[in-house]
C-alpha cells in the first residue's frame, strides 16, 4: 500500500524545504500545490494578462494535460520553471485565483490523481482536507514576527521598528485572508502534528529530524 504524508501550514514555514528532503530521504515522490496553483495563473496570465480571473473556465478547458518534473511544472506540455512560478506578479495573482472554488475543484482532482499507486509527501495549504485519509497530517507554523525576522536575517536586511511592525501586520493579513477565505480556508487539522519552525529556530535540521522521527515512529507501529 502507498504512502501518503501531508504538510499544511502558513507561508514561509518551511513546508517545501523539508517536504523535498524527506522525500528524497525515503525515495518518495514529492507534491507542491502552490506550485500547480501558480503553473495555472501563469498559463492564464500568457494568455489573459490581468483579466485571468475573469476566465478561469475558459483556462480549465484549455488544459489537456499537467506533469510534474522536480521542481517545474508542465502545462499542456509547456514547462513552468522554479524562478517562473515565484515571479512576483505570479504569486499576487495566484493568491486571488487561488480561491475560486472551480481552480480549487479543479486542481485538487488532478493532484488525487497523480498520487495514485505511488508513495507521495504533498504540501500546500488545504492539503489535509484534500487527503483525509492521508497516513500522516502535518501543520507548520511560526509567528509573523518570527517569520519576519528570519526573513530579515536570510536576506541581511535591515529594517527600522515601524518598518517591522508594518512586515509583521501585512504578513499578518496574508494569515487571516487564508484562514477567512469561503473556500477551503486553511486550517489545523484535527489529527496533525502541529509544528512550530519558529520555536525550532527555522533549524533545518531540527525540522527535519523531527519529521524524520515522527514519520518512522508512525510507520513503525502500522
Amino acid at each position: 500500500m502507498s504512502v501518503l504524508i501531508t504538510i499544511d501550514g502558513v507561508s514561509g514555514a518551511f513546508k517545501t524545504w523539508i517536504a523535498e528532503d524527506i522525500a528524497k530521504h525515503f525515495g518518495w515522490q514529492y507534491l507542491s500545490c502552490g506550485m500547480i496553483y501558480r503553473a495555472i495563473a501563469f498559463y492564464g496570465y500568457t494568455m489573459y494578462n490581468e483579466s485571468l480571473l475573469a476566465h478561469t473556465d475558459d483556462i480549465i478547458k484549455q488544459i489537456e494535460d499537467i506533469s510534474i518534473q522536480g521542481s517545474s511544472v508542465g502545462i499542456n506540455h509547456i514547462q513552468y520553471n522554479l524562478s517562473d512560478l515565484r515571479r512576483k506578479e505570479i504569486g499576487r495573482l495566484t493568491t486571488f485565483f487561488a480561491q475560486d472554488i472551480i481552480i480549487q475543484n479543479f486542481i485538487h482532482n488532478i493532484i488525487r490523481k497523480l498520487v495514485e499507486n505511488e508513495d507521495y509527501i504533498v504540501e500546500g495549504r488545504e492539503m489535509a482536507s484534500v487527503f483525509p485519509d492521508a497516513k500522516l497530517h502535518y501543520y507548520f507554523y511560526a509567528t509573523p514576527e518570527a517569520r519576519i525576522c528570519r526573513h530579515i536575517e536570510k536576506n541581511n536586511i535591515v529594517v527600522g521598528n515601524a518598518e517591522f511592525r508594518e512586515l509583521c501586520k501585512n504578513l499578518q493579513m496574508i494569515d487571516d485572508e487564508d484562514s477567512k477565505r469561503r473556500n477551503n480556508p486553511l486550517r489545523i487539522p484535527n489529527d496533525a502534528i502541529v509544528v512550530d519552525v519558529g520555536k525550532l529556530g527555522f533549524n533545518h535540521k531540527q525540522i527535519f529530524d523531527y519529521i524524520l522521527n515522527t514519520i518512522i515512529k508512525h510507520m513503525s507501529l502500522q
